[in-house]
C-alpha cells in the first residue's frame, strides 16, 4: 500500500482517498488499511473492527499514507467492509440487523439503504462489501 500511495502521488493529480484490502482464506480475514473505512467481522458470539488501529489521515495517493496490517482469527458468521459513508452513519446494532435479517443477495442493498436520506440521496460516497463465512 505505500508503493501505491507513492505511485499514486507521482503520477496523479487525483484526490486522496481512504483503502481496505482485504484477504480471506479458510474463513480468515486479513488485510491493510489507510483512511476512515473500516472492515468488521461479526461472529455469532461477538462484533469486532479489525481497523479500530488504522490512521485517519494522512490519505492514500498523498505520498505518506500509513497503512496498519490486520488479521482476525476464523470468522463464523460475516465479514463487513464499508466506506466512511457506511459507517459513519449507521450503527453496529443496525448492521447487525440487516445481517440477520435481510436474505444475502440483497444485504449490501440493504446496508446502503441504512444511509440513505427520504429523498434517496446519499450523505456521503458509500460502498459495501459482504461476505459470509
Amino acid at each position: 500500500m505505500r508503493e501505491v500511495d507513492v505511485e499514486i502521488y507521482h503520477q496523479s493529480k487525483g484526490a486522496e482517498t481512504t483503502a481496505v484490502c482485504v484477504i480471506i482464506k479458510d474463513s480468515i480475514v486479513w488485510g491493510a488499511s489507510i483512511g476512515d473505512s473500516e472492515c468488521w467481522v461479526f461472529n455469532k458470539e461477538f462484533d469486532y473492527q479489525l481497523t479500530t488501529n488504522q490512521y485517519r489521515k494522512p490519505l492514500l495517493g498523498g505520498g505518506e499514507a500509513i497503512p496498519v496490517a490486520f488479521a482476525s482469527f476464523k470468522v463464523d458468521g460475516y465479514s463487513v467492509v464499508g466506506s466512511d459513508g457506511l459507517f459513519k452513519y449507521t450503527t453496529v446494532e443496525e448492521i447487525k440487523g440487516v445481517l440477520n435479517t435481510a436474505a444475502f443477495d440483497k444485504i449490501s442493498e440493504s446496508l446502503i439503504n441504512l444511509v440513505r436520506l427520504q429523498s434517496g440521496a446519499l450523505q456521503d460516497d458509500c460502498s459495501v462489501i459482504v461476505y459470509k463465512s
